[in-house]
């Protein structure tokens, strides 16, 4: 499914199987920052931000049009090249959506807690329920929110496994 994506924003995955017991994904080498730490490192005016966020914005257009959900974005799944392009990776636990472009789902399509990144993860993920395109626009306010206020919308905590947003 990854290796049809063609996209300048999106990272083209080469092959991805199983190989010795190992399932891998080969995909373009990207040499970059990460998204947060370019516009750090550039001291980039909020309209510059935008302007940035606005081509990872096209990317995740692209794939959710091509029906998948990247499940796993945050800033360092966001590189930005030495010539400013913007590449999107870590497919890791991409899934292929089997639903209507903007609506969030018809049946789960979990996630293992262990593959969440805590602080950029929707509270649909958190609680088990379904997981599509809305958990990756969550997952970009999350993302944009901490671009221009510099700062995670939320406190988290964790108290006996289970994360607790609490309001920063």
């Amino acid at each position: 499914i990854l290796t049809r994506l063609r996209h300048p924003n999106v990272s083209r995955i080469i092959d991805g199987g199983l190989q010795d017991g190992w399932f891998y994904i080969a995909m373009e080498l990207i040499e970059g920052d990460r998204i947060d730490d370019h516009c750090r490192a550039r001291n980039l005016t909020p309209r510059e931000k935008l302007i940035l966020f606005s081509r990872v914005l096209a990317g995740v257009e692209y794939f959710h049009r091509e029906g998948i959900a990247h499940r796993d974005l945050k800033p360092s799944n966001i590189l930005v090249t030495a010539s400013g392009h913007v590449k999107i990776l870590d497919f890791g636990i991409a899934k292929f959506l089997e639903h209507s472009a903007g609506m969030t789902g018809s049946r789960p399509t979990s996630t293992p807690n262990s593959a969440l990144t805590l602080r950029y993860a929707s509270p649909e993920q958190l609680n088990g329920r379904l997981s599509g395109r809305s958990s990756d626009i969550y997952s970009l306010g999350v993302i944009l929110y901490e671009l221009l206020a510099g700062r995670h919308p939320y406190q988290l905590e964790l108290q006996t496994g289970v994360p607790n947003m609490m309001l920063a």
